[in-house]
């Protein structure tokens, strides 16, 4: 059962509000050249629309489970329901019958984004298992309409085509070769706190790359010899074994490369003390 007295979730993210123009709105008292909506007695902004559609609970008027985005009157600032609001719009999606903003078709940001997610991940899948996980781990944040937003970029929609695919492996070496990106990590990240991908040290994993990348581009095998071995006994073993879930291990990290890129340039061949 929803609580009695909802607390709607906070709305401060993204863009500052608009705090100039002819309309204010009436709850928060900012101006603004164009509200959202305009209630009986009530006109919103975007911020404050956004607060409204996501407080649910149940009415103190009428006992209705649901949405609560309006108000009895300006001295009683306890939410109520759209009817006892006197809000004439239907804010049921035509999906899931949840209240709430409608965001595409008369459906939820959550049931627009289980669509467009089917499209992508349910097309022809190499694991469709997997995917079917995947669809519900991304279906299942916050704010859906976060995942909406990060998929219009070309490269998450690139991304989660070479992971339906089987191109990309839903591993962490997969999603390490698929190239470096805010996307990608974004969704190691979401992985990982769904279960989906065990948690790793990163600070490590960013170490390994770095160590294959300067290794592959010494181009003497005599430097890279004792080059590698240095890097891969002493420090990449040492940083592997300090590693600890929840623990990072960027200072050690800093350190070994700097006295692998040291090691490197002493066994230069040229240098006094190299080779």
């Amino acid at each position: 059962m929803a609580p009695i007295n909802p607390t709607p979730r906070s709305t401060r993210r993204g863009r500052p509000p608009v705090t100039t123009g002819s309309q204010e709105c009436s709850r928060c008292h900012r101006k603004a050249n164009k509200l959202r909506v305009y209630w009986p007695g009530d006109q919103l902004c975007h911020s404050c629309f956004y607060t409204a559609m996501r407080t649910h609970g149940i009415c103190p008027n009428c006992g209705h489970d649901g949405v609560l985005p309006g108000r009895c009157k300006h001295t009683d600032p306890r939410p109520v329901c759209l009817t006892c609001a006197g809000i004439p719009s239907d804010f049921t999606c035509r999906t899931c019958g949840h209240e709430g903003e409608i965001y595409r078709r008369g459906e939820c940001a959550r049931c627009a984004l289980r669509d467009d997610l089917c499209r992508i991940l349910l097309h022809h899948p190499a694991d469709p298992t997997a995917m079917e996980t995947l669809l519900e781990v991304l279906c299942a944040v916050d704010r859906p309409e976060s995942i909406l937003t990060w998929k219009r970029n070309i490269q998450v929609l690139q991304l989660l085509g070479g992971i339906t695919s089987g191109a990309v492996p839903l591993t962490h070496d997969g999603l390490t070769a698929a190239g470096p990106g805010r996307h990608v990590e974004h969704l190691r990240s979401m992985l990982q706190h769904h279960g989906l991908l065990p948690f790793r040290d990163e600070h490590l994993a960013q170490f390994e790359v770095w160590l294959a990348a300067k290794l592959d581009a010494i181009v003497s095998a005599e430097v890279r010899g004792p080059v590698e071995q240095f890097a891969t006994w002493h420090h990449l073993h040492r940083l592997r074994g300090e590693s600890k879930p929840g623990q990072g291990t960027d200072g050690p990290k800093r350190s070994a490369k700097q006295e692998i890129t040291e090691t490197i340039k002493l066994n230069r061949p040229g240098n006094p003390g190299g080779s």
